[in-house]
């Protein structure tokens, strides 16, 4: 592991435009941050919304920080800072985890929040990295029924791994599988939390309950109607009342072929979840 000191040393010489260790250095923070991730389509932005409602709580929106992102206009376009500043922080930080909490306490306190977050699907497969770096953390993942979740990743922008207009159904099923699997992962660590999408949308109330609790912050009765004023270019359906609808689409959007193609492992994952009992509904 690289030394801190070097890192900081080299950083402050150079006034920040050379970095050592950017993805290797000896930070820590004592932050108790909020990490959220999952497969994709499966309700992290609906839970953005949700967490960015209580008073105490600020989350980015998919800064691409946790994955060591340096690229200030991108930055700028996520969180709204100016790209002078963003300078100004990056060439304060040593690493790329100094450079996500300077970034996210910033907005935090912009916000008038006293505890930051980032969301982004990709962070279940950082979730190492994320306690590593920011050993008080929190982290919520988020489990949907793979099938539910292939659909909609099926239909999904291009911008999972392919340059077609939809994403193949086995390179779909795969992606839910295996991002699924690296946040259960971790279910034994204390800061790690799983919420059930269908739970999210069928019983808000209740699991917002046992989340903030978890958290340690407050319950407070307006956050489901403080999350209606959300407002994401990428997901114009967010401010309207939670779709209990979107759950069990599968029923009539995943054809044969492809349900056929959950057969081995991604069908024994939705028996571990509880989503199935066997691999029965493939045939039916």
């Amino acid at each position: 592991m690289k030394s801190l000191f070097a890192s900081r040393l080299l950083n402050a010489a150079t006034l920040g435009r050379v970095k050592y260790g950017w993805y290797d250095s000896a930070f820590r923070s004592n932050s108790p941050a909020i990490f959220s991730g999952a497969s994709p389509r499966s309700g992290t932005t609906l839970l953005y919304s949700l967490l960015n409602a209580h008073d105490n709580i600020f989350v980015a929106l998919e800064t691409g920080l946790m994955s060591g992102a340096r690229n200030l206009e991108r930055i700028h376009g996520r969180t709204n800072l100016p790209v002078a500043e963003l300078r100004r922080l990056y060439r304060r930080s040593s690493c790329y985890a100094e450079f996500t909490e300077n970034v996210l306490s910033r907005l935090a306190g912009d916000a008038g929040k006293r505890r930051w977050g980032d969301k982004s699907p990709v962070n279940v497969t950082l979730i190492g990295g994320i306690f590593r770096y920011f050993p008080n953390a929190r982290f919520i993942h988020i489990v949907r029924d793979g099938r539910d979740a292939v659909c909609s990743i099926r239909q999904h922008p291009p911008s999972f791994g392919n340059r077609y207009d939809i994403n193949p159904w086995d390179k779909s099923i795969e992606l839910w599988e295996s991002w699924t699997r690296q946040g259960l992962a971790w279910r034994q660590d204390p800061r790690y939390f799983e919420i059930r999408y269908e739970s999210l949308v069928n019983e808000p109330q209740r699991t917002l309950a046992q989340l903030f609790q978890w958290l340690g912050e407050p319950w407070q009765e307006d956050v489901l109607f403080k999350a209606k004023s959300t407002r994401v270019g990428s997901h114009p359906g967010i401010s309207r009342p939670i779709n209990k609808g979107s759950h069990g689409v599968w029923r009539k959007k995943l054809p044969q072929q492809a349900r056929e193609l959950f057969s081995g492992s991604a069908n024994d994952l939705l028996v571990e979840l509880g989503y199935v009992e066997d691999d029965v509904w493939i045939r039916g």
